[in-house]
């Protein structure tokens, strides 16, 4: 298979478009998080994160988060983050997940 090489120019858009996803998961878990009652103290704990960086997030300044930040968040929330990777974008998908008795989702 061969490799496909990015132009400096393809590697900034690949990672500006990371970035807006990432950025929109976080937004998408605090939306969240508001609308069943959770507030950042309580996330923080959920997720075992410090509540400064719970804050930084939900007042937008971080601009850069880590995934690993993102992904704890959302499984605190029962929430599943998958980034799916093509040759020349990055999408994302935040949702719900449903777990049934005795069976992991």
């Amino acid at each position: 298979m061969a490799k496909i090489k990015l132009t400096e120019t393809q590697k900034k858009a690949e990672w500006k478009a990371y970035m807006k996803a990432l950025n929109e998961a976080v937004d998408t878990i605090f939306n969240t998080a508001s609308a069943v009652g959770i507030d950042d103290k309580k996330l923080a704990r959920m997720a075992n994160l410090s509540l400064k960086t719970v804050t930084r997030l939900c007042e937008l300044q971080t601009r850069f988060p880590r995934f690993q930040t993102v992904w704890k968040l959302a499984k605190a929330l029962k929430m599943r983050i998958t980034f799916t990777k093509g040759p020349a974008s990055m999408i994302h998908d935040v949702f719900n997940t449903k777990k049934k008795k005795g069976k992991k989702v």
